[in-house]
Order: structure tokens, then C-alpha cells, then sequence
């Protein structure tokens, strides 16, 4: 699938703006992979291998402006498999903001996108015929006034549009329309009311009636940001209704909490908790450029289901990273539930971690390992999905500008389920140019 076209809006308009706005700051690098799977297709009984070449751009474009602030970044992925009878597939995962200021303090025009690489279905593993492309976009205007000395308001109006290359369930168009009255505590201290209303209509053609139909989603909660030297807190307690095109409803708490400490100025922990009716379009649609770091340098699939279904999700995670001169760790366990509103056969319960650790004995050189596990239980279905991925890399940089890598990546997957438990040997070495 190309690039979205409203990301390359977004980075047109970063590149193009006059010099007044602000200069803008590209990082990128170019890669090319060539390495071998022995089970490309992740099959239990009859494992096809692959040679396969990989070019890939990574990015990261930043640009902050007395009128624009942009920030796009993204990894880019063309796989070819040189053999097994694969076809050869683009991949991106992006994230991109734009924020164009008509008015200073008044009129705001704010865009987000995000496209990511999801299964097809999630009880299959991800064999090149079981992914697809997901995009979700965001733009619209924001209002800001004035209600008092420390008091201010902004209302939000927002068309969100959500796109799956095969699974057409997904798709969706969404009106969203907020009011926030925003009280000033500090100069780095806010305590707010807010108010959102969401119109969900799903596109395909027909009705998903399983899963309830279009919908309305109303919020109404109060959020509690502080953002200190090294401390950052956003707290947000409220209450969500749904009411489905069909009659039904259904109303629950909403409860949000997120917790950053930066201990030194190369370690941090992190702490979430979430309690709220979402849905997968919702979730992947969240651009957020202060994520733990990517804890593996491998080729990887999200584990999110595609699809129109509401859900009420609680989950609860920890994150700790740092990054020093010769050493560096993250570490991130998690737990999760999913409970559909109108259709539970896939009510899902995760437990898992990640963990990334790298070295370097000399300046040039750098080891590593990595490895992500998580448990996944499908409770209607009576099914339990074991997943390890684990890697080992040695890289060396050359030059400024030169570098390369070699990594050894091993996938395992056992399941209760007949015939899903599979494992997969893959080894890649990769040239890299970095800007």
C-alpha cells in the first residue's frame, strides 16, 4: 500500500513552509537486508523456507514554528521474496501531527495519522497472506477562548476516517465534536472538564449487526495534567455511554492514568493504567511520539483484531528504559483484557513483556539481545496462545554516515488449537546508511 496521502499533505507542508516558520530537522537512514527464514509462512506441518532482500527508509522529520508544528515519523518496508512463491509486499508504520496555527491561541487546524501493519486475522499467524495495511486519520479544527483569568475553553471538531486493506469490517467514518473548559493551576498544572460526542458509522456497505452497528459514544470526564522537570502526570476520571443504531446501549466508568519519571536525564519509568469502552480503530489511531523504544529490530506484525467490534479494555503496564554510553535496557511487562460488548467470541485476556538490552565493549562495535513474550487467552473459545520472539544483532559502524548489522531472530508460537503452533529461524544482514 503507498504512503497515505494525508501523511504526504502533512510532509509537503512541513517541507515547504518559509523560512519564518521555523527550520525543519530530518533524521533518516536507508537500509537493505538479505537474509533467509526457514518457516516464512510460520506453518506447523509443512514450513516453506525464503531467501528475501528488505529495503527500508526510517525517518523521523521534526519541524517548530511560530505558525507550523510538524512532526512525522516512520518506517518503511518493501519485502521480496526471492523464492517459496510469496508476493512481495510494502509495509509502513507511521505517525504524523500536524498543527497549523491560522489564528495563534485561536484557530488551529490539527492533523493526525497513524498506519500501522496488523494481522488479517489474529488466531492465524503472520505469514505474508495474513497481513494488512491499517490507517486511521484525523484532521479538523480547534477553537481556543478566553472564559476568565485562569479559565480557558476549546472546542474541538474532528472527521476521523479508518481504512483496512482487506478487512473491510474496519472501515469507518467518525464526526467527533468536544468542548474542554480548561482551568490553569500553575504555570505547569491544568484541571479540566471535557465533553465529547462520536457519530461511528461503518462504511463496508452492510451493517455489522454482531457487532452492534453504527453507534454514538458520548465522554464526560475530568482530566488532571501536570508536567513537572522530571515528572509528568495526566489523570482522567469520567463516565462513557454508547447508543448502537439498533437500540441498544450500555454505560460504564472511564478511567485513564499515565505516570512518567524521568530519574536521570537517560533512564525513565513509566506507568499506565486504562479502564474504557474502545475499539480497535480507536486504539491504533492514538499517534504518540514518547513510546518506550522499539524493543526489537525485526520485521514484526501488530496483534491488534481488525474489525468493527466495541470493547471494553482494562489494562495496566509498566515501563522502565535507559540509555547510556555502553549500556542500554528497557524493559516493559504488561497485562490486558478485552471484553466485546456484542459479540464475545473473541474476549481475550494478554499477559506478556518485552525486554531490549544492548552494549558496546568498544566504541564502534554493539551486541545485543531482545525478546517480547506474551500469553493470550481466548476465554469463549477455550483457546491459549503461547508467543516468543527473541533476537541477537552485532553491529558495526564503519563511518559517520556507514554501518551494518547482523541479526539472528527466532519466532515459537504454541497453542491449544490444532495445528497453530509453529517456530521460525530467520538471519539478516543489513547495510545501513543513516543521515
Amino acid at each position: 500500500m503507498p504512503m497515505p496521502r494525508i501523511l504526504v499533505a502533512a510532509l509537503l507542508a512541513a517541507a515547504l513552509s518559509p523560512p519564518w516558520a521555523g527550520a525543519a530537522h530530518l533524521d533518516y537512514s536507508l537500509e537493505l537486508s538479505a537474509g533467509h527464514s526457514d518457516n516464512v509462512n510460520q506453518s506447523a506441518l509443512d514450513p516453506v523456507g525464503s531467501d528475501m532482500l528488505a529495503p527500508r527508509l526510517r525517518f523521523d522529520l521534526d519541524q517548530q514554528g511560530a505558525s507550523l508544528a510538524a512532526r512525522a515519523a516512520g518506517d518503511i518496508r518493501y519485502l521480496h521474496y526471492l523464492d517459496g512463491g510469496f508476493g512481495n509486499q510494502a509495509l509502513a508504520d507511521l505517525d504524523a501531527q500536524l498543527d497549523w496555527a491560522i489564528l495563534p491561541q485561536r484557530l488551529h487546524f490539527v492533523l493526525e495519522d497513524s498506519a500501522s501493519v496488523q494481522p488479517v486475522d489474529v488466531l492465524q499467524p503472520d505469514s505474508p497472506a495474513n497481513v494488512q495495511q491499517v490507517n486511521v486519520v484525523s484532521l479538523g479544527p480547534t477553537v481556543q477562548f478566553r472564559l476568565g483569568a485562569t479559565l480557558t475553553g476549546q472546542a474541538d471538531v474532528r472527521v476521523i476516517d479508518s481504512r483496512a486493506s482487506k478487512n473491510d469490517a474496519f472501515d469507518s467514518l467518525r464526526e467527533l465534536g468536544a468542548f474542554r473548559a480548561i482551568h490553569r493551576l500553575s504555570p505547569t498544572t491544568t484541571l479540566s472538564a471535557n465533553l465529547d460526542a462520536q457519530h461511528v458509522h461503518f462504511t463496508s456497505g452492510l451493517p455489522d449487526v454482531a457487532n452492534g452497528g453504527d453507534y454514538d459514544r458520548y465522554n464526560l470526564y475530568g482530566r488532571y495534567h501536570s508536567t513537572l522537570a522530571s515528572l509528568d502526570l495526566d489523570l482522567d476520571l469520567g463516565y462513557t455511554r454508547l447508543e448502537t443504531d439498533s437500540g441498544a446501549s450500555r454505560s460504564s466508568p472511564l478511567a485513564r492514568g499515565r505516570i512518567e519519571w524521568r530519574a536521570t536525564p537517560r533512564s525513565r519509568l513509566r506507568v499506565e493504567l486504562v479502564r474504557r469502552y474502545s475499539d480497535a480503530a480507536e486504539d491504533l489511531g492514538e499517534v504518540d511520539f514518547n513510546r518506550m523504544p522499539a524493543f526489537t529490530d525485526s520485521l514484526l506484525v501488530g496483534d491488534a483484531t481488525i474489525g468493527a467490534g466495541v470493547y471494553l479494555i482494562r489494562r495496566a503496564e509498566v515501563g522502565y528504559a535507559h540509555e547510556g554510553d555502553t549500556f542500554s535496557i528497557a524493559f516493559a511487562p504488561y497485562w490486558q483484557q478485552l471484553d466485546y460488548l456484542f459479540d464475545s467470541a473473541l474476549d481475550e485476556s494478554a499477559r506478556g513483556a518485552a525486554f531490549d538490552a544492548s552494549f558496546r565493549p568498544r566504541p564502534l562495535w554493539t551486541i545485543g539481545i531482545s525478546a517480547a513474550g506474551e500469553r493470550r487467552t481466548y476465554r469463549s473459545i477455550d483457546r491459549r496462545d503461547d508467543d516468543l520472539r527473541a533476537g541477537l544483532f552485532l553491529a558495526q559502524r564503519l563511518s559517520r554516515h556507514w554501518s551494518w548489522r547482523l541479526d539472528l531472530l527466532r519466532n515459537r508460537r504454541s497453542s491449544t488449537a490444532p495445528l497453530q503452533g509453529f517456530s521460525e529461524n530467520v538471519a539478516l544482514f543489513t547495510l545501513v546508511f543513516t543521515r
